[in-house]
């Protein structure tokens, strides 16, 4: 999967001209799972996971902007959406390999903005993923906005809904990139 992320960030910044898009406002979107796989493609954008197809990047691999929307974030036993750390995985992993796809542990200093959004009501990722991200975030002077709300679950995706429209979810993002100067 993260092979697949830099291999699109890859392309968008290597085929700029044929969109007309400005190279420095490439940014990932993820939900849920997606939202782990958007964040290890903040946090690990200094491996080139497409080196073993020969792809030897001239551009970079790192995202501008990370967008994670109710992510799983930990694989640690007490945070862990079970479903996917199995998948990732498998049920015989390391403490190594366990703690590397812990996205709270590894925020470089030079991850890209994140926003971030989670319900406390969230019934299939427990939201304090997102908690121990953003004081993750917080602690290596990331910047980032996290958005907490008391209810909304999980799953309603970007489509318009009463949370959508109640929280204002999509203009609050809007406005976060154009603070950091994508929009």
């Amino acid at each position: 999967m993260i092979e697949d992320l830099q291999q699109a960030v890859h392309y968008v910044r290597t085929h700029w001209k044929e969109y007309a898009l400005d190279t420095n406002k490439i940014g990932v979107i993820g939900f849920s799972a997606g939202g782990h796989l958007s964040l290890m493609g903040g946090a690990f954008a200094n491996e080139n996971f497409l080196a073993h197809t020969n792809v030897i990047s001239s551009v970079s691999l790192r995202p501008d902007f990370v967008i994670s929307i109710y992510p799983v974030v930990s694989m640690q036993d007490s945070l862990a959406h079970r479903r996917s750390r199995k998948s990732l995985l498998t049920n015989n992993y390391t403490i190594e390999e366990r703690d590397k796809l812990s996205m709270e542990l590894q925020i470089p200093d030079n991850m890209p903005p994140v926003f971030l959004l989670a319900s406390k009501d969230d019934d299939v990722v427990n939201c304090q993923n997102s908690v121990v991200l953003s004081q993750a975030l917080k602690r290596q002077k990331i910047k980032s906005t996290f958005l907490l709300y008391d209810t909304g679950g999980h799953g309603y995706g970007m489509k318009e809904t009463d949370f959508s429209k109640k929280t204002k979810w999509p203009e609050l993002l809007h406005k976060w990139l154009k603070e950091i100067g994508i929009l």
